[in-house]
């Protein structure tokens, strides 16, 4: 069951984007502290607070996120399926033309 769980792929990126972006701040930070050191310390704490918030989502999170998907996947396919059931079965009539012109087909 955990193996059906686990996060794949573009997804799994997906949801770790706010981490990547920690990277940014943290350089942000490094930039912000090389020209004024009363800026880099108020910026690192508001970053030391993007950091934490991005890796509680994170861990914390991705449970529920990944069991949205599931039922919204679920809710799809049934509607999917139920409109396949009631969607007209299409057709169409062959016309066997022994001369042209005789009538027969629509176009002569």
């Amino acid at each position: 069951m955990d193996e059906k769980r686990k996060v794949r792929g573009s997804f799994r990126i997906y949801l770790q984007w706010p981490i990547f972006l920690s990277v940014l701040m943290v350089l942000l930070t490094a930039a912000v502290g090389a020209v004024s050191l009363k800026a880099g310390i108020i910026v690192s704490f508001f970053t030391l607070i993007y950091i934490g918030i991005a890796l509680w989502l994170y861990f914390s999170r991705r449970k529920g996120i990944l069991t949205g998907l599931i039922a919204f996947s679920q809710a799809y396919d049934q509607s999917k399926s139920k409109f396949l059931e009631e969607m007209l079965v299409p057709y169409s009539r062959p016309y066997f033309v022994d001369e042209p012109g005789d009538g027969s087909h629509p176009w002569g």
